[in-house]
């Protein structure tokens, strides 16, 4: 009975509205100027995508909303299929604007759909398409396997609903179109009849989260031999005239490079403030909406590392000074005996440093700092377990072979740990440079 509801508010059009839409829709480099995403890290696995488009609504009197006179309804961005958790959206002076529902939205686009079967690509849409076309939009889990299934064989669920002819006459940007509700939707907003021939600044942001990094790459990121990548998804890169990019960055991570996905104008995956808190791109993808395109087409790729500052240099630091305290209870003249000397209570004054250099090793952040700052966090650790280790063996008055097998260990662990964080350091400057 929904199915049969909703087909006959597909139907019950005079075509206006959805020929007005389509153009927006299709030709979204037309009247919106210029989107900006903005992902900002907060703590755990909190994160928070900020979007803002410059647009100006064309004069169109097809693109009306019927249940709230003097508005005007607009396609304003298109999501995977889930809920938009923690959603907010406002003009420019900070006022809520409204948003359709779910099945409103579905309505919308199918009866656009249906337009340009019918309207452009000479398609006959009968109930057996339209009811298709419905359980594809409508599936609750990504439909991408049931568009896929009417696109190369015509067929739904089993069932044939689309001739050979009448499939071959479906162009690319009705199939594109099916597969973008396939796999999600449009986000369609209601705004004031007077934006219309007006430009005007529509902003929005929803709860967002980020792909763990590669363990190799973590590591490699955390002492800053090379940066470690992030994929970024930039589903709207074609919503707009021009896209950009910004990323803010959790403190004591920094960005060596962001990059947008290849053959945009102007893109080139440069970053206009690199090494900056909030590194920026943009680009020009006129081409993207339509055509066959990999997820790649809509990865960002961004190269992230620690900074020398803060936790790197302290952990460069612990292990230097550690390294040292090794190499000179090793090859001082005498040191061996004093050191050997057991029940000496000033031996325990070893583990003060290691006590204090615990605070390091955990503060609230953002789940992506965590984990690139995890290694040089394990550096920071080893060298204050080793510290305490050897306060331990002090005063316990460990003997050979086991007191020299220890502390010639530490001297090895320790040299490695400091040779690979200043080195580290080293490759940070020469990328600066």
């Amino acid at each position: 009975m929904m199915a049969d509801s909703l087909a006959d508010r597909v139907r019950d059009t005079d075509g206006q509205r959805p020929a007005g839409l389509a153009w927006l829709i299709i030709t979204p480099e037309g009247w919106k100027h210029r989107r900006v995403d903005s992902l900002r890290l907060d703590s755990g696995d909190r994160g928070r995508r900020r979007m803002s488009i410059d647009l100006t609504v064309p004069v169109d009197g097809r693109i009306g909303w019927d249940g709230t006179p003097g508005t005007t309804v607009i396609p304003l961005a298109h999501f995977d299929k889930g809920p938009l958790r923690d959603f907010d959206i406002t003009d420019a002076d900070g006022r809520a604007l409204s948003v359709l529902g779910l099945t409103d939205s579905a309505v919308l686009a199918l009866q656009v759909v249906v337009f340009l079967l019918q309207e452009i690509d000479d398609v006959v849409v009968d109930e057996a398409l339209l009811d298709a076309l419905l359980g594809i939009v409508m599936s609750e889990a990504s439909g991408a396997d049931l568009a896929n299934d009417l696109y190369c064989t015509g067929q739904f669920d089993g069932r044939p609903v689309l001739d050979d002819g009448a499939r071959d006459r479906v162009g690319l940007v009705t199939w594109t179109l099916i597969d973008d509700l396939a796999t999600g939707y449009f986000l369609f907003a209601l705004v004031p009849e007077e934006f219309q021939g007006h430009r005007q600044v529509v902003k929005f942001s929803t709860y967002s989260t980020v792909e763990d990094l590669e363990w190799l790459s973590v590591i490699r990121g955390s002492l800053g031999v090379d940066p470690a990548e992030l994929k970024i998804p930039v589903n709207g890169i074609g919503d707009a005239e021009s896209y950009h990019l910004e990323l803010h960055l959790p403190a004591e991570i920094e960005c060596a490079q962001l990059e947008l996905p290849a053959a945009g104008h102007a893109s080139g995956g440069r970053i206009e403030r690199p090494h900056g808190p909030v590194p920026h791109v943009h680009g020009s993808y006129p081409d993207r909406r339509f055509g066959t395109q990999s997820k790649d087409a809509f990865t960002a790729y961004a190269a992230l590392t620690t900074t020398s500052r803060g936790t790197s240099r302290v952990a460069a630091m612990t292990a230097v000074v550690t390294s040292a305290f090794f190499v000179l209870g090793l090859t001082l003249p005498g040191a061996q005996d004093v050191l050997r000397t057991s029940g000496d209570p000033s031996t325990l004054l070893l583990a003060l440093p290691a006590a204090l250099l615990t605070i390091f090793l955990g503060v609230r952040e953002h789940a992506l700092a965590s984990t690139l700052l995890g290694p040089i966090r394990v550096v920071i650790g080893a060298c204050a377990a080793l510290l305490a280790l050897s306060a331990t063996s002090l005063s316990w008055g460990l003997r050979d072979p086991w007191f020299t097998m220890f502390w010639w260990t530490g001297l090895a662990t320790s040299t490695a740990a400091a040779v690979a964080v200043c080195f580290g350091l080293l490759l940070r400057w020469l990328r600066r440079r």
